[in-house]
């Protein structure tokens, strides 16, 4: 098991070096906001983010498949906020850009691809913490 210079929070497996970089982020703003020595609470947001992204994602591909803009609207905007919290911020930056088509009504052309890349890069990268 790693452990951070900033945070004492244990990483499992060898991370890749996209991930280790989102791991250092992830580590250093909920250092930041809970403390470096937190772990059972660092567990418990990591486990509650994953829960409440995995549904949000869900509704969100639902929302895009069904051209449902107010839907994509309200999972977009949980997800840009929650995963700004958690320090995952480029997905937080996808989801602000979906926002803001769905407010717009523009949901033509939206294509997950990017969207889809970075949220696999989430999911594996917090398997690292499990």
């Amino acid at each position: 098991m790693q452990t951070s210079n900033n945070s004492n929070i244990e990483v499992k497996n060898s991370p890749t070096q996209e991930e280790v970089l989102l791991i250092q982020e992830i580590k250093s703003t909920l250092a930041d906001f809970i403390g470096e020595d937190e772990h059972e609470i660092f567990s418990d947001l990591i486990q509650t983010y994953q829960n409440d992204a995995n549904k949000l994602v869900n509704s969100l591909r639902k929302a895009v498949a069904q051209g449902d803009a107010k839907s994509l609207r309200r999972a977009t905007h949980a997800l840009k906020s929650s995963s700004g919290n958690l320090g995952v911020h480029k997905l937080a930056q996808q989801a602000d850009e979906l926002e803001k088509r769905a407010q717009a009504n523009d949901l033509s052309n939206i294509t997950l691809t990017q969207f889809e890349i970075e949220y696999d890069l989430v999911c594996r990268t917090l398997k690292h913490f499990s």
